[in-house]
């Protein structure tokens, strides 16, 4: 089994090459895109849409963070289907047993959901103390970048981030303090075989 995945840019493709690998068993494999920001992520959408079906994919997902989505301000997540072809449209509306094609919007962006696990965070930035709130959809600002710059005072480096922090995030935790990352996995997990059962889950 193989499942599409398409990102906004290099860091998120080397976080998920890390935890997709490591989270599922060999038989479930991952092609992931880099399609090198958000803009071409929704312009690409529907080609995606196509190569995977077309290599007769699982299921495909795009993952999108809510604070790079391009406009006059993003909007709420739900509009976010608006910037998309009607194809894509029709695919990631569909009802959930029938969906092929997945839009999940990280809120308010990736970092939020590296928030998510306060352990993975901590075991990298010495010194920090930091819990994660209820929801990391929350949380406002650079909040990473600061915590980074307060212990090494020196700027952060996005994509080593993404590396080491891919290798010890886990999402059991992340899906207990974010809204948005739940709803993602708990689809991934349903189309790769599995099934999570979490509070505050939906059928959106």
């Amino acid at each position: 089994m193989t499942i599409g995945v398409g990102v906004e840019g290099p860091s998120d493709f080397v976080f998920w090459n890390k935890v997709l690998r490591k989270s599922f068993s060999a038989d479930v494999k991952f092609d992931i895109w880099n399609m090198k920001s958000c803009g071409r992520l929704i312009h690409e959408a529907s080609r995606l849409l196509n190569t995977f079906r077309d290599a007769r994919y699982e299921a495909g997902f795009l993952l999108l963070d809510y604070d790079a989505v391009p406009g006059p301000g993003s909007p709420c997540p739900a509009a976010v289907m608006d910037l998309f072809e009607d194809v894509v449209r029709t695919e990631a509306t569909r009802p959930l047993p029938e969906r092929y094609f997945f839009v999940c919007v990280a809120i308010r962006g990736l970092e939020a959901w590296y928030l998510a696990d306060d352990s993975a965070v901590m075991s990298l930035i010495p010194g920090l103390e930091y819990t994660a709130p209820t929801d990391t959809g929350s949380l406002r600002g650079d909040t990473l970048q600061r915590f980074w710059k307060q212990s090494h005072g020196k700027s952060f480096q996005k994509i080593e981030f993404a590396r080491s922090i891919g290798s010890r995030f886990d999402p059991g935790v992340a899906a207990e303090h974010s809204r948005s990352f739940r709803h993602f996995w708990e689809r991934l997990n349903t189309k790769a075989g599995h099934t999570i059962k979490t509070p505050d889950s939906s059928q959106r």
